[in-house]
């Protein structure tokens, strides 16, 4: 998501956060605004009065179900704050990808709030997705829409575009040469620039070893997600943290 220099009110930063990531739960959006202090009760009024689509979502991580935007004049909202999300359109979630939707949320805060990491931009597969025809949203019509792009800002002011995947499951291995292949012809991939979050340890070694037998090795990084969350260790909310005492007591 681009840079705006309008302030913009929590309520419609909330609400930009759903359209980009799909779906969310109310420990999503706490963690990602507010890791410092439980806004829980605060966060569900809020999406209740602007009419959030709520859906019963059980899961031993999920405690008050997933959210996501399912009327159109809320996304036409959306656009008026943040003009480059003008061209979402109305999608119901797909159940069984929820986990990896919510994974991906837990991903983008922990990048975001990373003191190492200036996040500038933020596109989802969702944004890119919702793009009308353009040289933009064309390339990245094969093979392989990524999970979402990012920019960093380095200390001299200019950006590097980083490309993010979350890998779950195991695609097929002529799938994945597919896509590393591709990877490896963009002209706008750098040196370990596409950025691999792979479920397991087995996983990241699986497509390393895929990587470096089509030699384009050295245009990714193989990270697996506990690796990930003990580098970069993701905010636990107060909530979160009163819950863990409890538990260790």
């Amino acid at each position: 998501m681009w840079e705006n220099t309008k302030p913009i009110p929590h309520k419609f930063q909330i609400l930009g956060f759903i359209a980009q990531q799909g779906v969310v739960t109310i420990e999503d959006i706490n963690r990602h605004f507010y890791p410092d202090r439980d806004n829980a009760k605060a966060i569900r009024v809020t999406l209740y009065e602007m009419g959030v689509a709520h859906l019963r979502y059980y899961s031993p991580n999920v405690k008050n179900g997933v959210w996501y935007i399912d009327k159109q004049d809320l996304y036409d909202l959306v656009g008026i704050w943040f003009p480059e999300l003008c061209y979402f359109k109305v999608r119901a979630p797909v159940i069984h990808l929820v986990p990896h939707s919510l994974e991906l949320n837990r991903i983008r805060t922990v990048l975001e709030q990373y003191s190492g990491m200036n996040v500038v931009k933020w596109c989802s597969e969702s944004f890119i997705r919702s793009l009308p025809d353009s040289d933009w949203r064309d390339d990245f019509s094969t093979p392989k829409i990524p999970d979402a792009l990012f920019w960093h800002k380095r200390q001299d002011k200019t950006e590097r575009k980083f490309f993010l995947e979350y890998e779950r499951t195991l695609k097929s291995v002529d799938r994945y040469r597919e896509i590393f292949d591709a990877y490896g012809e963009r002209q706008d991939v750098e040196n370990e620039s596409v950025i691999y979050i792979c479920h397991t340890k087995e996983m990241r070694k699986k497509l390393s070893y895929i990587a470096e037998r089509r030699r384009v090795d050295d245009h990714f990084q193989f990270v697996s997600l506990e690796r990930l969350y003990e580098k970069y260790p993701i905010k636990k909310t107060v909530k979160e943290e009163k819950v863990l005492e409890v538990q260790q007591a």
